[in-house]
């Protein structure tokens, strides 16, 4: 009996928790711009031998940056769109807006295949804004085995410039004479 309850266990384990450990990230070379990184298995709509669940590892966390206008002002308050540049499915990023300080959060989750990550994103902005970085990408790197996760960007502060077409100035309206003071008997017909 004890050995098909420790067989049941083992078996239980290994449909539960998928066929390997999950990776960690013992060096964050990117403390400052990739927050919260962590590994994560997630089940997969695919089965192998038909009945267990597939599992994938994806590396999940938050990725920053700043927008800055070409006179060098934080931009507050504008939405921040990143994109797969690299062409790698899976990989899925929401849209981040900016702080007082210019500062944008995104958060980020990217399929980790063949025991590593090497994905190039690149950002945009909501119009009027549009970015006049040379490249707006950056890139994200992680090795599974030596657990070192960095990102290399260049560079973090992204300038910006409005786009939208100048508002147009109305004509000032020429100044009305003053009026002449009344002598309180305006309005009525005195046959003059």
């Amino acid at each position: 009996m004890p050995v098909s309850t420790g067989m049941t266990n083992l078996l239980l384990c290994f449909i539960l928790g998928g066929c390997s450990a999950s990776f960690r990230i013992r060096h964050n070379l990117a403390r400052d711009q990739i927050l919260e990184p962590v590994v994560l298995r997630k089940p997969t709509l695919e089965a192998s031998l038909g009945v267990m669940p597939k599992y994938q590892d994806y590396l999940e966390g938050y990725v920053t940056g700043g927008l800055v206008e070409t006179e060098g002002r934080p931009l507050q308050g504008v939405t921040v769109h990143i994109a797969d540049a690299s062409g790698i499915g899976g990989a899925t990023f929401e849209d981040g807006i900016t702080d007082d300080e210019g500062m944008y959060k995104s958060r980020f989750s990217i399929p980790i295949r063949w025991n590593r990550v090497d994905f190039t994103g690149s950002v945009s902005v909501d119009a009027p804004w549009q970015v006049i970085s040379p490249k707006p990408e950056f890139v994200i790197s992680y090795i599974a085995e030596a657990g070192v996760l960095a990102y290399y960007a260049k560079p973090l502060w992204i300038p910006v410039k409005n786009t939208a077409p100048p508002k147009p100035i109305k004509p000032v309206a020429p100044a009305t004479p003053p009026k002449k003071p009344s002598d309180g008997f305006d309005g009525f017909d005195l046959g003059n």
